[in-house]
């Protein structure tokens, strides 16, 4: 330290000096940090000569350090630059350090030692954030600071290694006012257990290792390893575990069912069915071949399936009009739900006999897609076919109508076919068909723009079979 006029050295203490005492900025610390640069950022320095570099001594050049009892000639030695063996000293000066760089936001640094809070003078002139600081003191004592600042980074020095604090913030602006306390948000300062060496403090972790699929610290994953076909999760696969499947593919398969995917493809259906029958009954006797190919055939108001080998499941989605109505097959699974004209059908037999028939049907509908297995639960390759067996007109729709009507003909051979409409008196007054037809099913519409409302009667010839329709035009 020199008088700030005289030039003569105060040796420690203003007491030898006329003057007032002035800083020596001629040098810095190993920090690159002057005396001003101290006082200015964090109110004092003085860490008793411990972090001085070769040519700084903050006991003779910084005047808030003179009489400090920490600057003796054992303790400023005006050479010693290593890192002092106190933790908090070293914990205060990494900080000084941290805010001494340059960052991208503006910094408000917070001193516990003193209590003063510095801001940048940087910082959003709309917003503001008030915050609450709660540790404790020197002597173990819980105390709060409370403050406002504009900047966006905070830098709160003075911590001892693994002291803890906390704190809550609410933003004020200048345009709409006051935010909600935030919740509290606590951290310890310095270092913390890291048992595992994963690089995350205090995160609860006691295994020195990796954690299996099942939560087990070093684990093979097994001990949460489920038993194919046990969804139900009692170590027993049995028809329970069938119900349980069936229900979750009919209820649409929404979420996840554990241990139901037999095969492995990250689909549960009938494939899955069918390989858990098969484990619980030990496989089916009969199949001398298993299919490769299959056609669903629907025939009348009979849906069956067949192929060139056995044939152990099904699975259809079938679309259709409010008057449908299904009776399944007598088999070991057969089940179906029906929601807003959609049906899903799931039948599998036990494996002793190839499935053939599905179900009787009632009411017009389509297939929109069909899933067919073998005895192995493989998936085969699947066509549909309609088969006509019978020379019939379907119930008109709409009925009554005006002007427009349709009706279905179902011609099971090739024949020569006439389709007519009649009034109530016998008159022929259109003609909707009239020559040769394939064994086919045909739409026909019947325009009756120019008849009057009543009541029509609609015959159809052919293949040595009648057929007919009443009608009701209204206007």
């Amino acid at each position: 330290m020199n008088g700030e006029e005289t030039g003569v050295d105060c040796g420690g203490s203003c007491d030898a000096c006329d003057e007032a005492c002035a800083d020596d900025n001629s040098t810095t610390d190993s920090w690159g940090l002057t005396c001003q640069d101290n006082y200015d950022i964090y109110g004092y320095y003085c860490y008793s000569g411990t972090y001085d570099d070769d040519d700084f001594d903050e006991c003779n050049q910084c005047c808030a350090c003179e009489d400090d009892a920490g600057c003796s000639d054992v303790m400023s030695s005006n050479d010693d630059n290593e890192i002092s063996s106190d933790a908090a000293q070293n914990q205060k000066m990494l900080a000084a350090l941290t805010a001494h760089k340059d960052t991208n936001n503006p910094q408000t640094v917070v001193n516990l030692e003193t209590g003063e809070v510095t801001e940048s003078g940087e910082g959003n002139r709309y917003v503001t954030y008030a915050m609450t600081l709660t540790y404790e003191d020197d002597y173990g004592y819980p105390t709060s600071l409370e403050f406002t600042t504009a900047d966006t980074e905070l830098l709160i020095w003075g911590w001892s290694d693994g002291e803890s604090g906390c704190a809550t913030v609410r933003a004020v602006s200048s345009l709409y006012g006051s935010t909600l306390e935030s919740n509290e948000l606590c951290a310890n300062a310095g270092g913390c257990p890291d048992a595992d060496a994963d690089g995350v403090c205090d995160d609860v972790d006691d295994c020195v290792g990796e954690y299996d699929d099942c939560g087990e610290c070093n684990g093979d994953g097994s001990s949460c390893a489920c038993l194919d076909g046990d969804v139900n999760g009692d170590d027993v696969v049995n028809v329970s575990d069938i119900v349980n499947i069936v229900n979750y593919i009919l209820s649409g398969g929404a979420g996840d069912i554990e241990c139901a995917d037999m095969n492995g493809d990250d689909v549960v259906n009938v494939s899955d069915i069918v390989q858990v029958v098969n484990y619980i009954l030990g496989g089916g006797t009969a199949r001398v071949m298993n299919a490769t190919d299959a056609t669903v055939t629907i025939a009348g108001d009979e849906l069956s399936v067949s192929g060139n080998g056995f044939v152990q499941g099904v699975q259809l989605t079938l679309s259709h009009t409010s008057d449908f109505s299904i009776e399944l097959a007598d088999a070991y699974v057969a089940e179906y739900v029906t929601e807003n004209n959609m049906t899903t059908v799931i039948v599998v037999t036990d494996g002793s006999s190839s499935l053939s028939e599905i179900a009787r049907i009632s009411g017009d509908y389509d297939i929109e897609s069909v899933i067919v297995v073998d005895g192995n639960g493989s998936t085969v390759s699947t066509t549909q076919t309609t088969e006509i067996v019978s020379f019939e007109l379907s119930e008109a729709y709409p009925n009554p109508f005006n002007p427009t009507t349709n009706v279905v003909l179902s011609v099971p051979e090739a024949s020569y076919v006439s389709v007519r409409v009649y009034n109530l008196v016998g008159q022929e007054v259109a003609t909707l068909a009239s020559g040769m037809m394939e064994a086919n099913t045909y739409t026909l519409t019947w325009d009756a723009s120019s008849m009057s409302s009543g009541v029509y009667l609609v015959r159809a010839e052919g293949a040595g079979q009648i057929a007919t329709q009443k009608l009701m035009l209204l206007k």
